[in-house]
């Protein structure tokens, strides 16, 4: 009898344990990359396939047809496991370099600060459900998180692009 309620605390400790353990290391790795210089940040860009990915950003929009592409098809367009890991990486640092430029320029960017921020929860949270649709085999929702990670990735580079005035080749395969 008192084994259940037991059980119960005894997930609820590792749930919240894990809770703070992924809260400290996400704020770890946020201090860690606001230390770096734009031109450090710039360079622990991870190569991504930009070609495709405003591809099927383009495909994702309202007015455009919608993409028929098979689900294997546009993963294998984001460079599969590893392309999104890349993209996940390059996010947080785009949001970085975003909270650099605004530090520098607080007037100009603080919106589109706030904006790649804002930016950077809706991706994970499409990388997240891309990751799992993919783990399930679910066809219609890995084109559907796929569409929404390429787009949402597509307007944070192009953002970034305007607002620090970047080369748009930044973070093509080298």
């Amino acid at each position: 009898m008192s084994i259940l309620p037991s059980a119960f605390f005894a997930v609820i400790f590792v749930y919240f344990i894990s809770v703070f353990a992924a809260h400290t290391w996400s704020g770890i790795r946020t201090r860690k990359l606001s230390s770096l210089s734009p031109r450090d940040l710039l360079n622990k860009l991870h190569p991504v396939p930009l070609r495709e990915i405003e591809a099927l950003a383009h495909a994702h929009m309202p007015s455009s047809e919608h993409s028929t592409r098979d689900p294997i098809t546009i993963w294998r367009m984001l460079g599969e496991a590893r392309g999104v890991s890349n993209m996940i990486e390059n996010t947080e640092i785009m949001i970085a370099l975003a909270s650099y430029a605004e530090r520098w320029n607080p007037a100009d960017m603080q919106f589109d600060a706030a904006r790649m921020r804002r930016d950077g929860v809706l991706f994970r949270r499409a990388a997240a459900h891309l990751s799992n649709s993919v783990i399930t085999a679910n066809p219609l929702n890995i084109s559907l998180y796929a569409h929404e990670v390429a787009s949402t990735y597509y307007v944070m580079s192009q953002r970034l692009r305007t607002a620090m005035n970047i080369d748009p080749q930044f973070a093509e395969p080298r």
